[in-house]
């Protein structure tokens, strides 16, 4: 291998080292907000709910539900996407790890597609618990919404109906 090669095949190695680097800082800063998210609504309500004394009981019970659902699954989200930026990073393995002479390739193919397939799948899995948390806390919130609209219903006072006078019996 000459000098000139040696040093492109190195260059390219440090290129894929920087991209892997700043793609895994946006990835977890993309992730930590939508799970703060999730995690906050659905924690700060499922408080609120539960705190508040003109809520009725079933309203409360099922609107903490949801959620302490959408919490709790935001939470697993959490863990989901760490599994899925390990898998991502086994990916980048070629990356940081091979010499840049190279390795053998079916056996880097094969852990490679396996890497990815998992990267995947735990990423996947991260954005529908994130989407689903998310759905628990308009599902609560909409409950929330009609019980409230209902108690407003019941304590308003209704407007007297005109009466029709009666006629007097004539004695």
């Amino acid at each position: 291998m000459n000098d000139f090669t040696r040093r492109y095949t190195l260059i390219q190695h440090e290129e894929n080292c920087r991209n892997y680097t700043e793609s895994q800082k946006a990835t977890v800063e993309f992730s930590k907000m939508a799970l703060r998210g999730a995690f906050a609504l659905n924690g700060m309500a499922a408080i609120a709910v539960l705190y508040s004394p003109k809520i009725a009981a079933p309203y409360t019970v099922l609107m903490a539900g949801y959620f302490a659902t959408g919490a709790l699954l935001a939470a697993i989200a959490s863990g989901s996407t760490y599994l899925s930026q390990y898998a991502i990073s086994l990916t980048w393995r070629k990356h940081l790890y091979q010499s840049p002479q190279g390795q053998d390739a079916a056996t880097q193919g094969k852990e490679q597609r396996r890497a990815e397939r998992n990267a995947s799948l735990f990423r996947i899995a991260a954005v529908a618990l994130t989407l689903v948390a998310y759905s628990c806390f308009g599902l609560g919130a909409y409950h929330g919404y009609t019980q409230v609209k209902e108690t407003a219903q019941k304590q308003a006072p209704q407007p007297e109906s005109p009466q029709s006078p009666t006629p007097k019996a004539a004695g």
